[in-house]
């Protein structure tokens, strides 16, 4: 790490030039995806002829899919049902936080609502899905994105031993020693997920595959307050700091992700255990103080005929994780009857980084400065996540035009170090209405 100080006049500046410090990437040729078969976001399996349901953007707690509990107990399609060529899932809902795949992207929010529209034919599935934050998100972070959030709160020394041209021929070892506190308010977060999927049914063994693109739009900023002490031996003076700064943070994001999911909804009666992974092969988004000179504060030293003013500023480094990383899960599915119109279903999910989230640096030992913006990607297990959905049936004409009601929790526990805006205990919850034809 290099840090430079400098000074003008009539004004001082400190200034830290840092390095930014990248964790590898996970890099995977195409023959690799294809070997593979890549990224995954929350999809269940079900007969080519029924609707499938995906909550791409890992609202996992949300989604019951047509079909599905038939598939569960291994019953057959219907003569009516076997002959649907098509079929049509939709959604709309409201959930206390968005949880994705442990990360609490609208952290201490009033929630979110979402929506999911898709239709099936022969096994192929194009949807989409949406998702609006309601209320505004804050956490303690440079940044909240979906890569796990920025660095968090660091205590920092800055020294300076460069000539000062200003008065010699003395040395200026100007000294601040403080604490740099970020928060990130999100005033605004709004996601769409478009997909296109595939089923192929061999044995009792379903095969899924396909492509995830995310959009997400976010509007927010941080800031940071600067806590501590500036001396200057030069003007045999110390000054206490206190002072609030706003800067820009991560804003909109996009993603494309490829997947596969395997799973045997016909071999063990009530029961779907899965496989899934998924990887990343586009990852951009705006990181506007990457590189930038951000002033933390200003303050002037008294002196007995003038004031010299002393600015405190950081090159700004790297917020996102723009990793190309991988994802592992493994999840098991459950449906226990209660009466003909009320179902219970639980579900338990695992799952592993690979650099695809991100978790703080250690606080055990130094740091560049540099860290005090982002965190490290993650290579290890990520979260365990349980949870429950009852859908109840309001309403059926048909065995295939069905709507229900679903109220749902989930509970999830950060394996790995939860970065800021996100507890190692997680729990939330909703609901949404389904319709199915």
């Amino acid at each position: 790490m290099h840090n430079e100080w400098s000074f003008a006049t009539p004004a001082k500046t400190l200034t830290l030039n840092t390095k930014i410090m990248r964790t590898p990437l996970v890099n995977c040729p195409l023959y690799c995806l294809a070997a593979i078969a890549v990224g995954f976001a929350g999809i269940v399996s079900a007969p080519p002829a029924v609707a499938q349901g995906i909550q791409a953007s890992g609202g996992e707690p949300a989604l019951i899919l047509a079909g599905e509990f038939k598939t569960t107990e291994n019953v057959q399609p219907t003569e009516e049902e076997a002959k649907k060529a098509w079929s049509v899932y939709e959604n709309v809902g409201y959930a206390s936080e968005y949880n994705f795949r442990g990360t609490n992207l609208t952290p201490d929010s009033d929630g979110a609502i979402f929506a999911t529209a898709n239709i099936s034919f022969h096994g192929l599935t194009l949807g989409i899905y949406g998702i609006h934050q309601v209320g505004t998100a804050k956490a303690d972070a440079f940044s909240i994105s979906e890569g796990g959030g920025g660095g968090v709160a660091a205590n920092i020394t800055l020294l300076q031993d460069d000539t000062d041209l200003l008065i010699p021929p003395f040395m200026n070892d100007a000294t601040f020693k403080g604490r740099i506190s970020p928060q990130t308010i999100q005033k605004a977060f709004d996601e769409i997920d478009l997909y296109l999927t595939y089923l192929y049914q061999l044995g009792p063994i379903d095969i899924t595959v396909g492509d995830i693109a995310f959009f997400i739009n976010r509007g927010a900023d941080t800031r940071v307050t600067t806590r501590g002490t500036l001396t200057d031996p030069d003007e045999a003076a110390t000054v206490a700091i206190n002072q609030t700064a706003v800067i820009p943070t991560v804003g909109d994001e996009q993603f494309d992700r490829l997947f596969v999911e395997i799973a045997a909804p016909r071999l063990i009666p009530y029961v779907v255990p899965k496989i899934r992974y998924y990887q990343t092969i586009l990852n951009e988004g705006d990181d506007p103080v990457e590189g930038r000179l951000l002033t933390l504060a200003q303050t002037d030293i008294p002196l007995p005929s003038a004031g010299i003013l002393h600015t405190l500023t950081v090159n700004g480094a790297k917020e996102r994780n723009d990793a190309l990383g991988g994802y592992l899960e493994g999840r098991v599915d459950a449906v226990l009857p209660v009466t003909d119109r009320i179902r219970v279903k639980p579900y338990g999910i695992i799952s592993y980084s690979f650099h695809d989230r991100s978790e703080p640096f250690s606080t055990t030992q130094p740091q560049p400065i540099s860290h005090i913006f982002h965190g490290r990607t993650l290579v290890g297990f990520n979260h365990a996540q349980f949870g429950v959905t009852v859908p109840i049936e309001l309403w059926r004409s048909s065995p295939n035009f069905v709507l229900t009601f679903e109220p749902f929790g989930a509970y999830s526990y950060h394996i790995s170090e939860p970065t800021a805006g996100t507890d190692r205990d997680e729990v939330w919850g909703g609901a949404q209405f389904v319709l199915t034809f």
